[in-house]
């Protein structure tokens, strides 16, 4: 277990806050070193299966993020205050459906008027997990959680922090998971020029979840009253190396990500809460526009995005 660091409290913080109530739009840097309270990252991992939950107990926040991938299916969920409740404000649940080869009718995306070459099952795949830990140069720790499908046509990579870092050249939150998913179609069969996967999405009955789309990212977006969590991805893979647009279909709650056929195929998502999204980084806030109020409750949850411990258990399935 790395050690946990008490970092004192410093007097602009509540002076930031006090200065967010009377200016809706500010922008200011934040180091981690700066910030107080630990951030504390558990992590409980079976052979094809495993858990993450990131607790902060902070003076002015009390939350609990956990993501969790068990047989194909990553379910994250949020509980704003786990010391007065155990029930959970929302839940997002991402079940990997199938991989799919097919013919495009021309438009790029998978749809009826595709033709099938072969669909491969997520479900029918068998999973083994390992995991590994760092450090990160600024303090705090980085796992990686790997999920390898037998034959490895599927890879799944989950990152989480302990504090803000980059992740490659993708920056994250301690509230942000990032997913690296590989095709590996060296050994698959037939003639195909599009492959897809197809993911479905469910929210709790008390969120709701809409599909947005920008140029340069797309995204599920989950709303719980004035928080809630995100799935997304950008609208560019690597196919072979080469950067490539991705196709986006979205009906009903199916989601079919779609890729020009290669060898080998990476995508980059990420998935987080949407409370603290504008926090993710290297500790700093840029631009934040809006209602002073919400700039506030995200700076409460910026004191406690710091260096924080790592408890790894490990258990064996049933």
């Amino acid at each position: 277990m790395a050690p946990r660091m008490n970092i004192p409290a410093c007097s602009w913080v509540v002076a930031l806050a006090i200065a967010a109530l009377l200016v809706p739009t500010a922008a200011l840097s934040v180091s981690a070193d700066e910030l107080e309270n630990d951030r504390e990252v558990s992590y409980v991992e079976g052979p094809d299966s495993f858990e993450m939950v990131s607790e902060s107990s902070g003076f002015k926040v009390n939350d609990q993020f956990s993501i969790s991938f068990d047989e194909g299916s990553i379910t994250a969920t949020y509980t704003a205050d786990p010391a007065t409740t155990a029930i959970r404000d929302w839940q997002l649940e991402l079940t990997l459906e199938r991989v799919i080869g097919f013919k495009d009718n021309g438009n790029g995306i998978l749809d009826s008027g595709d033709t099938i070459v072969w669909t491969e099952d997520v479900e029918d795949m068998t999973f083994a997990v390992i995991s590994d830990f760092a450090p990160l140069p600024d303090g705090g720790n980085l796992t990686t959680v790997t999920a390898v499908s037998e034959g490895g046509m599927l890879t799944l990579e989950f990152a989480f922090t302990t504090s803000p870092a980059l992740v490659g050249d993708v920056p994250i939150s301690p509230t942000d998971v990032k997913l690296s998913i590989r095709l590996d179609l060296t050994d698959s069969e037939g003639t195909f020029d599009k492959v897809a996967l197809v993911i479905s999405a469910e929210v709790d009955y008390l969120s709701t979840l809409a599909y947005e789309g920008e140029d340069d990212h797309q995204e599920l977006n989950l709303t719980h009253d004035s928080m809630g969590g995100f799935f997304s991805w950008s609208s560019n893979a690597t196919v072979d190396g080469f950067s490539v647009p991705v196709g986006v279909s979205w009906s009903e709650n199916d989601l079919a990500l779609t890729y020009p056929a290669g060898d080998l195929i990476v995508h980059d998502p990420v998935i987080g809460v949407r409370s603290v999204a504008a926090l993710s980084g290297i500790g700093q806030v840029s631009e934040i526009i809006g209602n002073p109020a919400v700039f506030i409750a995200g700076l409460a949850f910026a004191s406690a995005l710091v260096l924080g411990t790592v408890i790894v258990r490990k258990r064996n399935k049933d």
